[in-house]
């Protein structure tokens, strides 16, 4: 049998303008709005598979608290988004309370590279990660 968990890793808030609209106006208008979206969860998938457990992303990492984890150059992270993510929701702290260890892991499977679904990888072993090109 097969089942899918869903594991929150978090929280993100955005510009409102990120969560509408399509283009360049899109991708501007969150470094010039001062409002905030209400806190958005992270999420990664467990599949509990008869073949072992696979991971569908990794959610985000309680090291976006440290100073020097995302870049300070960078716009968007410091105008456009807000991450929360306690120790408590790091990937290798959901998998656990599955009876999950992150060594059981099979392979990790990431819908893309955006950091709130690849940062938790750096709480896992070396494993095979699939994506597309």
């Amino acid at each position: 049998m097969i089942s899918v968990h869903v594991l929150q890793t978090g929280t993100v808030t955005v510009r409102p303008g990120q969560l509408e609209g399509k283009g360049w106006a899109r991708r501007l208008r969150p470094l010039i709005e001062t409002a905030w979206s209400a806190p958005l969860p992270i999420f990664a998938f467990l599949i509990l598979h008869p073949e072992g457990p696979f991971l569908v992303d990794t959610g985000m990492s309680p090291r976006v608290a440290e100073k020097a984890y995302l870049p300070a150059w960078h716009p968007y992270f410091r105008r456009a988004v807000r991450f929360a993510v306690a120790e408590e929701e790091a990937i290798d702290v959901k998998l656990k309370a599955f009876g999950v260890s992150p060594r059981d892991l099979r392979g990790v499977v990431l819908t893309h590279l955006h950091i709130d679904h690849m940062a938790g990888l750096a709480h896992l072993p070396p494993l095979p990660v699939w994506l597309s090109r």
